[in-house]
């Protein structure tokens, strides 16, 4: 199933809900994008991922300082009701809300990806209880485009609780390196108790290049 037809814009907004047509015509109104097809398989392979960040999570609750969880498909395009990028469940944000269910008091999410996590960005976006840190492409070049800006801190409770560092083509190893103490920096100082900045990141880029891409992850 590729959805062809996507409910979105001035179509979402003028009074179209989707419920009236055709099961498989419905998917244009939660995906993102055409290169993330639903084909046998597709939803054991999602949960599967799902269970692995799961299981890495539970091993830290159960005691171990560091786990692992190599998860396939991936998960950070997929927001609350969408899906794409290549994503269909959000294993890193299920975990961290899995965590934070189980008294975590400070949860926080590091994203490298070469895409921002746009669908961790939109679920998190008015949450305070969950950090996200992102470093990503530039997205006025790079997929997912209509997201992961330094300007975009987050909203209400979740304000400061959002931080994007876009770089752009041509970051070499130095300033990429910058750019992530200056995110792990971040997450160290809310788990000191302090509330994350929401100054817009200060990057002093390029070096090595990165290569430009405009695919999903």
């Amino acid at each position: 199933l590729i959805p062809d037809t996507f409910l979105v814009g001035p179509m979402a907004a003028g009074g179209y809900d989707g419920t009236r047509t055709a099961r498989p015509a419905r998917l244009g109104a939660h995906c993102l994008d055409t290169a993330t097809p639903i084909v046998a398989g597709t939803y054991a392979a999602a949960r599967a991922a799902v269970d692995v960040a799961l299981t890495a999570a539970d091993i830290v609750l159960d005691g171990e300082s560091l786990a692992y969880g190599l998860c396939r498909p991936p998960g950070h395009h997929a927001a609350q009701a969408m899906y794409g990028g290549y994503c269909f469940f959000n294993n890193a944000a299920i975990v961290a809300e899995h965590l934070a269910g189980a008294g975590a008091t400070r949860v926080a999410i590091l994203d490298v990806d070469y895409h921002h996590g746009n669908g961790t960005q939109q679920i998190f976006w008015e949450r305070g209880d969950v950090l996200y840190v992102s470093l990503h492409a530039d997205p006025a070049r790079a997929f997912p485009y209509f997201s992961g800006h330094a300007d975009e801190t987050g909203g209400g409770p979740g304000q400061g609780f959002n931080r994007n560092f876009p770089l752009p083509p041509g970051t070499r190893v130095d300033a990429y390196s910058a750019a992530l103490d200056e995110a792990c920096a971040t997450i160290t100082d809310s788990r000191a108790g302090s509330q994350p900045s929401s100054a817009t990141p200060s990057l002093t880029l390029p070096s090595r290049p990165m290569t430009t891409r405009s695919s999903a992850p």
